[in-house]
């Protein structure tokens, strides 16, 4: 038999580069030389990326060799200051990236202002409670990291309620339901949201278990959604564009700023498959991620 490898595991520092090149350029190769850069100081600075002081990253700059190129040089420290950035946006780190200028001429970087915040987030799910569908609409989108295309393509059959262990031969009431999700490639995953949330979606008109109408029926499109949420996120004041998906990298970024288990979050996105739906169903990791994130 042909010898397995065993694939590496994802760090905490891989992760977080993976959500901030999302945010970072559309262009594989800017991406690609961003994620390189990063990586070249970490590997200089020998620290944990989030352990970073303002001293290392200008001492890093200061040992730029002489024949570098300008714009070389430049682009390296674009990149970590939008990635330091991006980590000072969720509050793993609070570097101050002010003092970096000087010596090099560094362009602005990609800016990470666009990531809500928890208040943020909360004033949006706020501002839609008059409407049922689209309270529980942010809500999931937050709580569970779905594609906004995820969320509009699920149906009553893929939603089901946990019984819980069985006590003294009777089941406990369920304190979560979980979803069954097919993402990107036609791969599978369950995703577990809190009881209250299930009990609004139960609530939609047109809800049958089982059945195979969408959940979301009364929302036409991904582009109707977006309307939807932009509307929600101008109600609650807030400055930046609210989209969907801003909603997803909001739910990554806020469970690994609690500490959340790398390999949970990145399961729970769908970032990468660990296995059958059932695995998924059984992990106490992914299934508690529910949990951590608060939607009052």
């Amino acid at each position: 038999m042909p010898k397995k490898h065993k694939t590496a595991p994802l760090s905490d520092a891989d992760y977080h580069i993976g959500i901030w090149l999302q945010g970072v350029s559309n262009s594989e190769n800017t991406a690609a030389a961003y994620r390189r850069d990063v990586g070249e100081f970490l590997a200089a600075v020998k620290k944990p990326f989030d352990a970073v002081t303002i001293a290392d990253l200008i001492l890093y700059r200061s040992e730029f060799p002489a024949a570098m190129a300008a714009a070389t040089k430049a682009r390296k420290m674009a990149a970590l200051r939008s990635f330091y950035g991006y980590l000072n946006g969720i509050e793993r780190t609070a570097l101050n990236l002010d003092k970096l200028r000087g010596g090099v001429r560094v362009k602005s970087g990609p800016r990470h202002d666009k990531l809500m915040t928890e208040k943020e987030v909360l004033a949006v799910i706020a501002a839609a409670e008059p409407d049922p569908i689209a309270h529980a609409l942010v809500r999931l989108l937050y709580l569970t990291g779905l594609r906004i295309s995820e969320a509009l393509g699920l149906r009553w059959r893929d939603c089901a309620e946990d019984i819980g262990e069985v006590l003294k031969g009777e089941a406990t009431e369920p304190e979560r339901a979980f979803l069954h999700v097919t993402g990107k490639g036609d791969k599978d995953r369950a995703v577990y949201v809190p009881i209250d949330l299930w009990a609004d979606l139960r609530r939609f008109p047109g809800f049958v278990e089982d059945g195979d109408d969408l959940v979301f029926a009364s929302i036409k499109d991904r582009h109707e959604a977006g309307r939807i949420v932009e509307r929600l996120g101008r109600a609650a004041k807030i400055a930046k564009r609210v989209t969907p998906h801003r909603f997803r990298h909001a739910c990554a970024s806020h469970l690994l700023a609690k500490k959340a288990n790398v390999a949970d979050v990145r399961d729970l996105l769908g970032h990468a498959s660990i296995g059958t739906t059932s695995q998924y169903a059984h992990s106490m990791g992914v299934r508690g991620l529910a949990d951590k994130l608060k939607t009052k």
